[in-house]
């Protein structure tokens, strides 16, 4: 099944945070399941913190 994802926006909430984060939105259309394990590489790539 085709899908497509598409860049909102990205911000920020504070000018002065440390360290920057920033939000990114998205919106996407196809199989929930495709769409949810899609991102799954580019996040363990990243190695975030978890707990």
């Amino acid at each position: 099944m085709a899908y497509a994802v598409d860049f909102a926006w990205r911000h920020n909430h504070s000018l002065d945070e440390r360290p920057r984060l920033f939000s990114m939105h998205f919106w996407a259309t196809g199989d929930g399941v495709t769409l949810a394990e899609t991102p799954r590489p580019a996040v363990d790539a990243t190695n975030p913190a978890t707990g």
